[in-house]
């Protein structure tokens, strides 16, 4: 067996001076461990190299060998690894066949467990792996590596290593929107950057463990719940807490229970998710599916679910945790949830509450906006037809504009058909008690009757009105005048 790890001398040390205190006083002796911020990984590492490789045993010694040289250099004492001698049997299928019950014989003494395959392929080597959790019982996604060279092989088994860690944590306090974790390894000084356990913006998904009556320990899985480190504070991390739910770590529950976190990375491969409705479970098809990055990244729309209300994002649609949004008639949220690409093989069933009304009222009020725009662009090219008319005294040309003016839709009937909108929906909300009136729908009323109250004022088609008036008036009185001028006019005298 192959292996390299810290071995703290000042732990045993402290261990030991304890212990002998103890028995000098008489009192019995207690082990002490250390906090979990100085916990190094005990990982085991179980490789499989395909016999097409050609790689004899020397060549895979020496490999380790490096490999193992170069995880001292660049990660160090936050890694206690060991390259496993004999290759176990329930880890020779296909990794992504692999389950938990293939580690149900997994030592408690080990934290961590690597299943790494090394193939030969036509551009040289292909590197893969997947890593077991104990504490958790979670197996993680596949990783993979391409290698052109068998040079090139202990960097990159390195760097699929670097890809397959997730470091694990306790949740130690939690705050309103916020939460301090207790990360495994935090505490130990790694040999390069590269070897860093954690560090600002390294995401965590939180797992509660529910201690039962017989002893065991059941695993809950925390769904559509991250933790975003946004910043370290000596061994712990404070982090930020993305949910959909206002919340996720409520602790009434009846049995004792204890919060831990794995950490959790993009992977490499297609996210499936199934929209249906409640409360039949019928599939949610032709709805929106938009993604933003947090915290206010652009949205972005990836495609519409089919007619089982299902819908694949390709791997490498994100490289980091994403918030999904499923829209309906391209407006109306449905469901808002955060999620990392690639998390999990199996498609992903999400139910909702269809709102139906809600839908139908901002079609309605969609209509109605149009409306107003295209009237507003009407109203616009008139105006200016007026200006131009008035600046050369058109007034002729500018009772005409008026009068198309008076043939367009007038501005208090489409105030009036919106505030006959709002009353209606919120009549209907308050009689089959759910909500019509979203923040969607409020948001494009507001923004419709904005539209009516600055583009659709009269003021200005009041003022070329009273300015023919006033130009008529002035003609009227100018004829009136030249009128008593010839009629008050002297006849002129006979020689």
């Amino acid at each position: 067996m192959v292996r390299t790890g810290p071995v703290v001398i000042a732990t045993l040390a402290l261990a030991l001076v304890m212990a002998l205190g103890g028995e000098a006083s008489g009192a019995p002796s207690a082990k002490i461990e250390p906090p979990t911020e100085g916990l190094p990984y005990r990982i085991e590492a179980s490789i499989r190299i395909d016999p097409k490789t050609r790689i004899d045993a020397r060549s895979r010694d020496r490999l380790f060998a490096e490999w193992l040289a170069l995880v001292h250099r660049f990660v160090g004492a936050p890694w206690d690894l060991t390259v496993a001698k004999d290759q176990a049997t329930q880890f020779a299928g296909d990794l992504d066949s692999l389950d938990a019950k293939n580690f149900a014989s997994v030592s408690a003494e080990r934290d961590k467990v690597w299943v790494i395959r090394l193939e030969q392929v036509k551009a040289g080597y292909a590197l893969s792996g997947r890593e077991f959790d104990v504490s958790t019982g979670r197996l993680g996604p596949t990783f993979q590596r391409a290698v052109p060279i068998v040079e090139d092989l202990p960097r990159e088994l390195l760097r699929l290593a670097l890809d397959l860690f997730s470091p694990i944590a306790e949740l130690v306090e939690q705050e309103a929107g916020g939460a301090t974790l207790a990360v495994r390894g935090g505490a130990i000084e790694p040999a390069s950057p590269a070897g860093r356990v954690v560090g600002p913006g390294s995401i965590f998904q939180p797992v509660r463990l529910v201690f039962q009556p017989d002893g065991s320990t059941r695993i809950l899985n925390l769904p559509f719940s991250y933790l975003k480190v946004e910043k370290l504070e000596g061994a712990r991390a404070r982090c930020s807490i993305v949910s959909a739910f206002r919340d996720p770590f409520t602790q009434r529950i009846a049995r004792k229970n204890k919060l831990i976190a794995l950490g959790v990375k993009p992977a490499d491969r297609p996210t499936r998710l199934k929209f249906v409705t409640r409360p039949d479970m019928t599939p949610a098809a032709g709805y929106v599916l938009t993604i933003r990055t947090l915290p206010d990244g652009p949205t972005r729309e990836v495609g519409i679910t089919d007619r089982q209300g299902r819908i694949v994002l390709e791997s490498g649609f994100a490289s980091e945790l994403v918030v999904i949004r499923l829209l309906a008639g391209n407006i109306e949220p449905m469901v808002e949830l955060p999620l990392m690409p690639g998390e999990s093989a199996t498609e992903r069933t999400i139910p909702f509450v269809p709102k139906p009304a809600t839908v139908v009222l901002e079609a309605q009020l969609d209509s109605l906006r149009d409306t107003v725009i295209d009237l507003v662009a009407v109203r616009a090219r008139l105006e200016a037809r007026l200006k131009a008319r008035a600046e050369g005294d058109d007034w002729a040309g500018v009772e005409a504009t008026l009068n198309e003016f008076t043939k367009l839709t007038p501005r208090d009937l489409l105030a009036t058909k919106l505030a006959t909108l709002k009353e209606d929906a919120t009549r209907q909300q308050a009689l089959t008690k759910t909500a019509i009136l979203t923040k969607t729908a409020q948001a494009q009323i507001a923004e419709v009757q904005a539209l009516i109250d600055r583009y659709l004022d009269d003021e200005i088609v009041r003022s070329y009105t009273e300015a023919l008036q006033a130009s008529r008036d002035a003609a009227a009185a100018q004829a009136k005048a030249e009128a008593r001028k010839k009629a008050t006019a002297r006849p002129p005298r006979n020689p």
